[in-house]
């Protein structure tokens, strides 16, 4: 009679994951997850680790097992050699945990390990290859070698904590002011406050209550008799952050005093004095112009944004429009 056959080979792998799966489960006292043939790849199972009062982590250690006497044949002064296929390479290399390579002995149930690295791997004419070290037994007095692997695991609760407590106070804030350094315009950062802006899109709610409350300002500069939109180190920072943030028009301050609005057009297009006035005061108005040429995107794209903001939030066009209204009026364009 025909039926599908449960070969030698087929025993002979089952029995090794069996092994290790025992080894890390009664001595190291975590859990293995089987791979199921359907979808291996190239890793026969999945090591959790679990803290000593029983804390599943997250983090976890794939494994190749490699069971039978013929893996241990090829000796090197300290470990044996494995063959590896180059199609498990980049697979290897791509994944989200470490990989071990596990030799296991059928007959003495001795298993060693050794993490794959590309940077210990050698190339063959059909293949590549590593050595598996003697050293490492997958016993427990290997525990912190493996552990090192994953490295420490991450407690995040008081850091979730304090900026659920931001988040918090942004909703409840009339306006939120925003200080940026002026190390972080000298050092061209601003991924920080790119990350602020996203914190601000984080749900509906928070979008909804951070409309037209935003206001940003560069603290360093003050002793200077100029405008922060002359100071070449500025303009340059403002004209890489303007585009890298959507939403400008939906979330700054449009209600007077306002700033930033116009720091940022200015910086943008270019703007120059068409006479300044003396004695210079920030209060004391005076007369600029700037490049048309890069004006009409800088309202074209910001307009943009917030017609995409205001989709988003199903905001009314008489909403639309009113936000439309305030921010050219904060940016003098209109009485």
């Amino acid at each position: 009679m025909s039926f599908p056959k449960y070969t030698k080979s087929n025993l002979i792998g089952d029995n090794g994951v069996n092994i290790v799966s025992r080894l890390v489960n009664n001595q190291f006292q975590w859990i293995f997850r089987v791979n199921h043939n359907e979808h291996d790849f190239g890793i026969d199972g999945y090591i959790d680790i679990v803290t000593d009062d029983g804390g599943v982590t997250g983090q976890t250690l794939a494994v190749q097992i490699k069971t039978g006497e013929s893996f241990f044949s090829r000796e090197e002064s300290d470990g044996y050699v494995f063959r590896g296929e180059n199609k498990h390479l980049n697979y290897y290399i791509n994944s989200s945990c470490p990989v071990l390579i596990i030799l296991c002995h059928p007959k003495t149930e001795e298993c060693y390990w050794t993490a794959f690295d590309p940077n210990i791997i050698d190339g063959t004419s059909n293949g590549w290859k590593m050595v598996i070290k003697k050293s490492q037994s997958l016993r427990i007095n290997q525990k912190e070698s493996l552990l090192a692997l994953v490295g420490d695991p991450i407690d995040a609760t008081e850091e979730l904590k304090a900026q659920w407590e931001l988040n918090k106070s942004i909703k409840e804030a009339s306006f939120v002011y925003y200080v940026i350094a002026r190390e972080d315009i000298e050092h061209n950062e601003f991924q920080f406050l790119i990350d602020f802006f996203k914190r601000l899109q984080l749900n509906d709610d928070m979008c909804k209550k951070s409309q037209g409350h935003v206001e940003l300002m560069i603290h360093g500069y003050d002793h200077l008799d100029t405008e922060l939109w002359e100071i070449p180190e500025v303009r340059e920072w403002l004209k890489q952050v303007e585009p890298k943030i959507k939403y400008w028009f939906y979330f700054i301050k449009t209600e007077m005093p306002c700033y930033w609005l116009q720091v940022m057009m200015m910086a943008a297009c270019d703007a120059k004095w068409i006479n300044r006035p003396y004695p210079y005061k920030v209060k004391n108005l005076g007369q600029v112009t700037f490049d048309t040429e890069k004006f009409t995107p800088f309202m074209d794209r910001n307009f943009c944004w917030l017609d995409e903001m205001t989709d988003r939030m199903n905001m009314t066009i008489d909403d639309r429009k009113r936000i439309a209204n305030e921010v050219e009026i904060a940016l003098r364009l209109k009485a």
